[in-house]
């Protein structure tokens, strides 16, 4: 049986803003919330469980700017819906049913303000938030840029990899990354290494998918998970 997972996705999934430099080699995120955007993103993941075979889960993802605040954090409401649920094959209970709510602040890079590495109390899917590309930096085409985090525990989480911007071509910048992700109290480190596509014009995520390995926690480990976030077109 799968466990409830609620709305755990808001790293991955947040909305961000971005510039591109007239000479298509250098990007840099400048993300600015506004007030009533909104925007909805496919979540699908598919992993092997050795305890249950082949699982993919399916969900829709919205949020909703509710308000700003003068340092360009902000409070986004996120709603999931439309969670499916399949073993081997066969639809299964999705746990908790209907909408799922919650509101998150966030900073302007949509990194959740706050928040200590258990917060959320084990859920399966925080591991997504380590998708999430955006900061500060001035990105250059070719050139791997180091990504480093730590979130205070317990259990303390850190991360270590790298990130490169390959191309921006035709209105779409392309990223790519790789981490090892290091949990307190666990014996290997998990690896994350994923592909994102952004919107020149906007700055907005189109798309990322990627794979996950060495994530052992929970009743149900699994050897790794794909992923694939998408924002549904108006």
């Amino acid at each position: 049986m799968m466990r409830k997972f609620g709305p755990a996705l808001s790293l991955v999934l947040t909305l961000t803003g971005a510039t591109l430099a007239e000479n298509q080699d250098t990007f840099q995120f400048s993300p600015r919330w506004t007030v009533g955007e909104k925007a909805t993103f496919v979540l699908k993941l598919s992993m092997e469980a050795p305890q249950l075979g082949s699982i993919d889960i399916s969900l829709d993802r919205t949020e909703t700017a509710l308000k700003v605040y003068e340092n360009g954090d902000a409070d986004v409401e996120s709603v999931v819906s439309n969670v499916k649920v399949l073993v081997n094959g066969v639809q299964v209970e999705a746990g908790q049913q209907g909408e799922q709510k919650s509101t998150q602040k966030v900073d302007r890079f949509g990194k959740k303000v706050g928040e200590k590495a258990g917060a959320q109390g084990g859920n399966p899917l925080d591991f997504l938030k380590f998708l999430n590309l955006a900061d500060g930096r001035v990105w250059k085409v070719g050139e791997a840029l180091p990504i480093q985090f730590r979130e205070k525990g317990p259990p303390e989480v850190t991360g270590k990899g790298t990130g490169t911007l390959v191309s921006s071509e035709g209105g779409v910048a392309k990223f790519t990354a790789s981490m090892e992700v290091t949990t307190e109290g666990k014996d290997k480190p998990a690896k994350v290494t994923f592909t994102s596509f952004y919107d020149v014009a906007t700055g907005r995520l189109n798309k990322t998918e990627g794979t996950l390995s060495g994530l052992t926690s929970g009743p149900f480990p699994v050897d790794s998970v794909q992923v694939v976030v998408e924002r549904k077109k108006a």
